[in-house]
């Protein structure tokens, strides 16, 4: 055997075992190479209540119990009329309230209730287009008890206004319009903010 053919052998054979070489890695997964996943976003833990036919809906925690009881005072929040209670938790716990005023007017304290917190007066102006505080038994601590312009302590998810006032305990008045009102109260319990903060329209 020449030289020559020796040479081509060779060369064969080199031939032969890279392209091996590369079939048999490419076949391979690198040590270093691990599959990953991207978790879920958690579900969230909240209860949705919406009462289509009154028009607003509101979150909570979902270990509470719902119930629903029929009211219908005219006194209880004066210039507005009960619709309905919705009782979230024990009693004491939040209670949400649904009211009407054909005169776009609610008082958060009965009538010859006990002082010394004065009444306060929450109406809309239709000519001003804003809603306005009166205090009609009186002033509601330091400062003027003039009429003047209602100043919303916040505003919910839904982004309706939510106005703060001297009732005992925990309350919000959140109107939904001026003859619909959503009113969020407790003995004091911490979930009064959060309902109320949640409290969104819905269409009817």
């Amino acid at each position: 055997m020449t030289g020559r053919n020796i040479f081509i052998i060779i060369l064969i054979v080199l031939i032969l075992g890279g392209a091996g070489y590369w079939v048999l890695k490419s076949q391979q997964t690198p040590a270093s190479v691990t599959a990953t996943t991207t978790p879920a976003a958690p579900a969230s833990t909240a209860g949705k209540y919406i009462d289509a036919a009154f028009g607003f809906s509101f979150t909570y925690d979902p270990s509470l119990t719902v119930t629903e009881l029929a009211a219908s005072s005219t006194t209880d929040f004066p210039g507005a009329t009960e619709v309905k209670m919705i009782q979230v938790g024990a009693a004491g716990d939040a209670t949400v309230i649904e009211l009407t005023s054909a005169n776009q007017t609610i008082t958060d304290e009965p009538d010859n209730h006990a002082s010394p917190i004065a009444q306060t007066k929450l109406f809309y102006d239709s000519a001003m287009k804003a809603w306005m505080i009166a205090y009609p038994e009186g002033r509601n601590g330091a400062g003027s008890d003039a009429t003047t312009s209602a100043t919303a302590t916040g505003t919910t998810t839904g982004g309706l206004p939510i106005f703060g006032v001297g009732r005992r305990f925990d309350t919000r008045i959140i109107p939904l319009s001026p003859t619909k009102f959503v009113v969020v109260t407790s003995g004091g319990g911490a979930s009064t903010d959060a309902i109320a903060e949640s409290v969104t329209p819905v269409a009817q």
